[in-house]
């Protein structure tokens, strides 16, 4: 996509200038006689009750006001004001006083902040995103609410048809669905009193925007699939019409008397149909922007929009013939219309003056960038600051002809001073496009004298910083619709984003993808381009820049305020009051819907798109394996099965789907090329969908993730694939010649992707060596020739093994995939054929075939280790990461007790190794305060007490000791993790002058949320601490409630949240076992996934959510 060079642009492609230029021209027209307003107009309704012969509109503004105006003269306004947010909805109440003949009139808002506003002083009835229907009375005061049975309630009618004395309410949904409620008389108004019933279960597909009576009784619908639908009454609400339309259909009325449909759309047009026939008519064009609302008001109709104007439009029989005619004209004459070469130019002529033009900005902009030089350099020299960074990533950079600083208040304090832009550029050292940007364009000397001259450019490690990370990552993906690193913005000296991107090409990169492209009109834009753009906009349009960069920090400040907005803690709620309706155990079927939508019943895995990338997602896969575990073993429930009544809930068959999708995921991860076959671990995620081209850096926290995925698959599928991949992690974590175990008996960051590509001497004179090189290459250490593969190992073995990893002479990675050739001719080691597929291939015994790939894997393993140069380890401790290690090992000791005892006690013996460093190393106890990061390699000046913990490092070593409290009994853990919790809400970390703004971080990624892992301990808490179970219990709860409304929208987003509304719901059962009970013992009972203790009792006991005990009955376990 071709983007502007023009300096008022900001970088719009032109698709976007064209759209703007197109709404430009159209907002011009007088069509339907514009009546404008000073904001967004998002609702309107027509009063007919009060003045039967003038009819009123109410309008429902974006800036918070209700304006009150007579249609024959739209001049004359009244404003109704009070909302401070934007007003979505409108109803209005009239009565007449019948002693006194006084009129009376409300007018009811709806508002974005969830609010309802009455203007003045009979039952309002009202739905929302939260899926709730409440009903009011008029003085403000809720009388009943409702649970639909839907995410979101998107509009109400009721049924003109219907009997007064027994009304019939009908609501659309975001789910599709149609329900319709009669209401009993409001004396007799109550949540039990109102049923719900389906008209039609899946009416559309996908959310159902507006519902309409006619005169008929029959019911008209709009809806984000881009149809209108009439449902009949007489044939039990069945769909005999359906208007196509090409966008999302917001808004129907009829016009009955002239049997007309008219129908609003996203495109901006107003339909008009014939109602009999289902044909168009006619197309009221006007509007430039989103229609949002329409009604009726006698033989006009009234129509608001986005672009903050109210139209109306005439339907008397004579204007609509018209306007169709004067359509019709003005079609024929633009078909009709000659062409002429007047003012035309040939290709070469327009090529000629294309490049004139160009050439002309080109020199305005290099004399503009020659004067904002001029003006920076005389009085900053920076120099490169990164030699005494604790971050190894960092530190890779000092030798770097950028004179990058680091993230610190001198360096923000000198964009203040000298006032210029800040280039950030945030990475990880295992990111390998962060190092392909350094050698492409950070090594350029042109790039780097630019950046040095008229910028403050500023590395970032995001694992230091994942706040400042998480922020501009909201930004950049806001505005650009993706994001990932490196993560490179452009900020005002107060921080505020201007622009912002990921990986932006060199030159050299540029002029090949020109070379490719299919349009050579198109021209990439290279990182030197936008270094140019952005000093010539700083220097020419400061003001412009700073007013936009304002306005975008306050949008995303309030898009990203989760929780809260005000972000002010929710209420406590203690066990004795009712949940809120909306956080039910319902929600983990909307959340199982979402993900069985989104699987990949071919490959595993989930994913939005059909050819990739895709992620491991360890927190989709635990929750999935916990829904599995409440039915499919219930007999080997881990600790983190679902508990009843969550199987009644969703249905046997819903938790079986649930474990096949997980259990289907992890079997193929385990056979893919994102596991390391000749090593151990996994690789962080795949660029195609079937999980065999990598990218190929390990992550700590990935890998932490997947042990505690196979631990609990173990519980559902003894499957000794699942085993296997247990055992090769735990020794990817406790073995001594592991490259991620430090000396300390804590583990580093991560493995890089990239390494040198020497592939090591030929075993045969005969066979070349496959390459040498300085420069790193993605993935040169893992990857094989089909040549150098066959000459290590003898024959057949060569075969074999060459068949069981899908190694083939040409490679086995598409030239498609490999556009810099990188990977030629290479394969990528994955699981092509099974021990048992390969014996039959070659007419040998299975367990000698096994043999085999077991001894030639030994071979290569050993060949890569001595004669391939392995990839650089970030070395820096990262506590939050290593509680999520000490977590994992915890959980597989469990699983290993009664398997492989001696694996069990390496695991126990390498986490509580680790939980001593952090305690005399990254833990204050006379503060109670952690440090985020260790690293051991870092400057001897480096002051620990700067590197603060974040919500993530409390969260996750609160787990940590949980979890190994289960395993040892060492109550000094319980103590501890009680010692390190928090109370109400939870911020990401510390407030801090380098922020925009603090996030309360709630949704799960690649980690799970902060705050749903501390609502699940504070649970877990307070089922070993009795006596402080409700205070736990209360805390847990007003995190859950602070998220409930988002939580609700998006459940899939919360599944970390999800598990702790079923812990808030039915609660923690929980094992006391006598004292003197031996381990072995214990540990059985601790495989019926109870939370299991020991205490002064004679026999086991079983204790549910409050601390009421009994004694368990023989075979009470086996029986659930």
């Amino acid at each position: 996509m071709a983007t502007s060079t023009h300096a008022d642009h900001f970088f719009q492609t032109t698709s976007t200038l064209e759209q703007t230029e197109r709404k430009a021209r159209k907002a011009a027209n007088n069509f339907g006689d514009p009546a404008k307003f000073p904001t967004k107009l998002l609702a309107l309704v027509i009063d007919r009750h009060l003045e039967p012969s003038e009819d009123v509109a109410f309008v429902a503004q974006a800036g918070g006001d209700v304006t009150q105006l007579m249609l024959s003269s739209p001049d004359q306004r009244t404003v109704l004001r009070g909302p401070m947010a934007p007003v979505t909805c409108l109803a209005i109440h009239a009565a007449v006083d019948q002693s006194t003949g006084a009129r009376a009139k409300t007018v009811y808002a709806g508002c974005w902040d969830k609010s309802v506003w009455a203007f003045a002083e009979f039952i309002l009835i009202s739905g929302g995103a939260d899926g709730d229907l409440r009903f009011w009375s008029l003085s403000g005061q809720v009388i009943a609410a409702v649970k639909a049975q839907s995410r979101a309630v998107e509009c109400i009618a009721l049924d003109p048809f219907s009997p007064p004395d027994a009304p019939a309410v009908f609501f659309g949904t975001s789910q599709r669905d149609i329900f319709t409620l009669v209401l009993p008389p409001k004396r007799q108004l109550s949540a039990k009193s109102v049923v719900l019933s389906p008209i039609l279960p899946a009416a559309h597909e996908t959310s159902v925007y507006k519902l309409h009576f006619d005169d008929d009784g029959d019911l008209w619908t709009a809806s984000a699939d881009k149809t209108c639908k009439r449902l009949l009454r007489d044939s039990d609400w069945k769909a005999d019409t359906v208007l196509p339309h090409p966008d999302f259909v917001k808004d129907v009325v009829t016009h009955d008397r002239h049997g007309l449909v008219l129908t609003a759309c996203r495109d901006e047009e107003i339909r008009v149909w014939d109602k009999a026939s289902g044909q168009l008519r006619h197309t009221f064009t006007g509007h430039f922007e989103e229609v949002t609302g329409l009604a009726l008001s006698g033989d006009h109709l009234i129509s608001v929009s986005i672009d903050a104007t109210l139209r109306r439009w005439s339907l008397e029989p004579k204007d609509l013939q018209k306007a169709i005619q004067a359509a019709n004209e003005a079609s024929t004459s633009h078909a009709s219309e000659p062409k002429t070469d007047s003012g035309m130019l040939t290709a070469e002529e327009e090529a000629e003056l294309r490049a004139l033009m160009e050439e002309e900005e080109a020199d305005s902009l290099d004399k503009m960038a020659t004067d904002e030089h001029a003006r920076t350099t005389m009085a900053l020299n920076l120099r490169n600051a990164l030699a005494n960074s604790p971050s190894p990533y960092l530190r890779a950079y000092k030798d770097s002809p950028v004179a990058w600083q680091e993230w610190t208040s001198e360096s923000l304090a000198l964009a203040k001073s000298h006032q210029r832009l800040i280039f950030l550029s945030i990475g990880y050292n295992a990111c390998h496009w962060c190092h392909v940007m350094e050698r492409e364009s950070f090594c350029s000397p042109e790039i780097a004298e630019l950046l040095n001259s008229a910028f403050i450019p500023i590395k970032l490690d995001r694992e230091m910083r994942p706040d400042l990370d998480d922020i501009y990552m909201n930004f950049v993906t806001a505005t650009t619709g993706s994001g990932g690193w490196p993560l490179n913005v452009f900020l005002t000296p107060d921080l505020q984003p201007v622009f912002g991107g990921t990986y932006w090409p060199g030159l050299s990169v540029a002029t090949t993808l020109h070379r490719l492209s299919t349009n050579p009109d198109e021209t990439p834009t290279t990182f030197l381009d936008i270094l140019h753009k952005m000093q010539s906009v700083w220097a020419h349009q400061r003001d412009r820049c700073l007013q936009s960069a304002a306005e975008v920090t306050k949008q995303l400040k309030w898009f990203t305020e989760e929780g809260t907005h005000s972000h002010a803690e929710a209420p406590v709620r203690d066990a004795s009051e009712d949940p809120p309706e909306s956080l039910d155990l319902d929600l983990l079927d909307d959340a199982l819907s979402h993900f069985i939508s989104h699987f990949d019943p071919l490959n595993g895995g989930f994913s939005s798109t059909a050819d990739g990338p895709k992620f491991p997602t360890p927190v989709t896969l635990t929750f999935l394996l916990r829904i599995g575990a409440s039915v499919a073993y219930p007999s080997t429930h881990t600790r983190f099965g679902f508990p009843n009544p969550v199987p009644g809930i969703l249905g046997k068959e819903s938790c079986t789907q649930a474990a096949s999708m997980a259990l289907q995921t992890l079997q193929t991860l385990s056979r893919s090329a994102l596991r390391d076959h000749l090593g151990h671990g996994f690789h962080r995620y795949s660029v195609t969908p079937d999980w065999n081209i990598p990218h190929f850096e390990k992550m700590l926290y990935d890998n932490a993730q997947l042990l505690s995925c196979y631990s609990d698959a173990w519980a559902l599928r003894r499957d000794p694939e699942i085993l296997g991949t247990i055992f090769s992690l735990v020794e990817y974590f406790t073995s001594p010649s592991s490259p991620i175990l430090s000396p300390h008996g804590v583990w580093y960051a991560s493995e890089d992707a990239d390494s040198v590509p020497n592939f090591g001497p030929s075993p045969s004179a005969a066979s070349p060596v496959d390459g040498h090189g300085t420069e790193k290459k993605e993935g040169a250490f893992y990857v094989w020739s089909h040549k150098r593969f066959t000459d290590i190992l003898p024959e057949p073995d060569a075969s074999i093994l060459a068949a069981h990893f899908g190694v083939l002479p040409d490679g086995n990675i598409p030239a498609a995939l490999d556009m810099h050739d990188e990977f030629l001719n290479q394969n990528v080691l994955h699981i092509a054929a099974t021990p048992s597929v390969l014996a039959k291939q070659f007419q040998l015994p299975e367990s000698e075939i096994v043999g085999k790939i077991k001894s030639g894997k030994a071979t290569l393993s050993h060949y890569r280790r001595t004669q391939r140069v392995a990839p650089d380890v970030d070395t820096k401790i990262l506590l939050s990461w290593n509680a999520l290690t000490i977590t994992a090992l915890a959980r597989a000791a469990n699983t290993l007790a009664t398997i492989d005892a001696s694996r069990s006690q390496r695991c126990v013996a390498a986490a509580t190794k680790a939980l001593n460093f952090v305690k005399a190393r990254m833990y204050d106890s006379s503060t109670g305060k952690l440090s985020r990061i260790f690293e051991p390699d870092s400057h001897p000046a480096w002051d620990r007490s700067a590197s603060q913990a974040f919500l993530d490092d409390y969260a996750y070593l609160t787990t940590a000791l949980l979890c190994m409290y289960d395993v040892t009994f060492d109550h000094s853990l319980l103590t501890w993790a009680e010692n390190l919790h928090g109370t109400g809400g939870y911020f990401q970390a510390q407030r801090s002058d380098d922020q925009l703004f603090r996030l309360k971080p709630g949704t799960d990624n690649s980690l799970p949320s902060a705050n749903g892992v501390i609502a699940n301990n504070l649970f877990y808490l307070g089922a070993h601490v009795p006596h402080k179970q409700a205070q736990y219990g209360a805390k847990a709860r007003s995190i859950l409630d602070a998220f409930g409304v988002e939580i609700i929208q998006h459940p899939f987003l919360y599944v970390s949240m999800l598990s702790a509304v079923v812990l808030d719901q039915v609660g923690v059962r929980q094992l006391i076992v006598p004292r003197t009970m031996d381990d072995v013992t214990v540990g059985r009972y601790k495989g019926f996934g109870r939370t299991v203790d020991k205490g002064d009792v004679d026999k086991v006991m079983i204790c549910s959510n409050g601390g009421v005990c009994r004694e368990l009955r023989d075979g009470e376990l086996e029986d659930e």
